[in-house]
Order: structure tokens, then sequence, then C-alpha cells
């Protein structure tokens, strides 16, 4: 859907670009912490699950620890590290990441300029 957003700054590609740049953190805190919810008939409540337990093997001690699913998981935060970079990419092509010489002369420290004739006494 980047695509979409175009190469001009405005207020729908900083939209896009912001979201593609925030969903990837989401994504890594609910890891183990949760994200989606299922319906629990017995108690009649949304419980709080995690993304990767509704997939944790039967015989798994504890489906929320970070070691079930552990090749799983490592895909899923290479893939939304992967979308950062696309984030970071489509910010370079939209000329809002600082990376030219231009970008940082406000922080440029000159120095003291030195005479190149000496005085004569």
């Amino acid at each position: 859907m980047v695509y979409f957003s175009g190469g001009g700054v405005q207020i729908f590609s900083i939209g896009m670009v912001a979201m593609l740049l925030s969903t990837p953190f989401r994504a890594f805190s609910g890891i183990n912490d949760g994200s989606c919810f299922q319906f629990s008939r017995t108690v009649g409540i949304y419980a709080h699950l995690t993304v990767f337990a509704p997939f944790a093997p039967s015989n798994a001690n504890n489906p929320r620890s970070f070691d079930t699913l552990l090749v799983q998981k490592v895909v899923f935060i290479l893939c939304n590290c992967l979308a950062l970079l696309v984030g970071a990419w489509k910010c370079h092509q939209m000329g809002l990441l600082p990376v030219g010489t231009g970008d940082w002369l406000a922080f440029e420290r000159r120095g003291q300029v030195r005479s190149v004739i000496p005085l004569l006494c």
C-alpha cells in the first residue's frame, strides 16, 4: 500500500508513512503480551490472548513463553524489521531524512579565520 501514497509531502503520504513506521513497533510489543481477542463461551467475556498462543503445540508448558514457536516469532520480527526499512526508504524518497550536508548547516561549527599575510613590523 506504500505505492498509493505517492512521492510528495502531503497529509496522506505522511499518514501512510507514519502508520508504516508505527505498526512494527506495536507488533513487537504484542508478540507475547497479545493483540488479538477471543470470545470465551464459558466465561462470557473477551479473553486476552497472545498472537502466537493459539498456535502453540498442546504439549507446551507455557504458550506465552518466548521459546514457544521461536522460529515463527523470529520470522515475524524479521518481517517487521523489513517493514521498518521500507518506511525509512520511503522517508528518504520523500526527502524527509536529513542525509545531505545542507541539512546539517545549523550544527556546523566554523573556526576563526587566520590571516594568510603575516603582519610586517
